[in-house]
């Protein structure tokens, strides 16, 4: 919804409900868009952030300078205000959705997938995890419980590697981009404390304890499609579940545990 207002020189606190103290003192962009108003003596448009009587509101906003009549002083200023809060809300919301996993609220495939196009160009490090036993845990415990693992796994994910760059590809499998081309002694030491800290917490669950996660390790080479950096993730992840219990395995050589 649009709302005009029409105020003297820091005159805005009176439309917002609040302290004229608060207003002037405040770090909030509104007092400073009528400054820069009366120093281009002319209509401009903004996006601020108000504080007012409800809390902080986003707007799109129209000024203008008001002149004197006679000497072509400024005497306040006049703008138009549309409340944006909640459509930036909304948008944040949807752009989150479309590039999260509800359950765990890392990166979902199709997200992760549009990181490794757009870092084709260059080498990078992948890593694939799934968790051993999942499916039979899952139906011995029921979905809550293994709902519960995936968040501890995610979170751990979080800590242990860039958070923006962990995936959760669907079921128990994971992913992390790494844009470093890493050596090979340095991406297992980083997947072997992962693992290691992964253990420590599900071992404070009788039920979970005996939970493992595999690993695989790719070095993506330049021009490397996701696809095919995501097919080596797979068979390195392959060889490391045919030894189990927490291996690690990098796409053409033997899995070590």
């Amino acid at each position: 919804m649009w709302r005009a207002k029409t105020t003297t020189i820091s005159g805005g606190f009176r439309i917002w409900g609040i302290p004229r103290e608060v207003y002037e003192s405040s770090d909030y962009v509104c007092v400073e868009t009528e400054e820069d108003v009366l120093k281009a003596r002319k209509t401009c448009l903004y996006d601020e952030e108000v504080m007012s009587a409800q809390g902080l509101r986003k707007l799109k906003t129209y000024k203008t300078p008001i002149f004197d009549e006679d000497s072509q002083d400024i005497i306040g200023t006049v703008g138009i205000a549309r409340d944006i809060t909640r459509e930036k809300e909304y948008r944040s919301t949807i752009q989150r959705l479309t590039r999260e996993d509800q359950l765990t609220s890392l990166l979902n495939r199709e997200y992760f997938y549009d990181i490794l196009k757009k870092n084709n160009s260059q080498a990078y490090t992948l890593l694939s995890f799934d968790i051993e036993g999942f499916h039979g845990f899952n139906e011995r415990y029921g979905h809550p419980l293994g709902d519960a693992v995936l968040q501890i796994v995610a979170e751990e994910l979080r800590s242990a590697f860039t958070a923006n760059h962990a995936a959760r590809l669907g079921g128990d499998e994971f992913a992390v981009f790494l844009p470093d081309d890493l050596s090979d002694e340095t991406a297992e030491a980083s997947v072997k404390a992962f693992q290691e800290q992964l253990s420590f917490m599900l071992s404070m669950d009788d039920r979970m304890k005996h939970l493992r996660v595999n690993a695989g390790i790719v070095h993506a080479l330049p021009g490397m499609t996701p696809e095919q950096a995501i097919h080596d993730s797979g068979m390195a992840l392959d060889r490391a579940k045919k030894v189990g219990g927490g291996a690690c395995c990098f796409s053409r050589e033997t899995a070590t545990a």
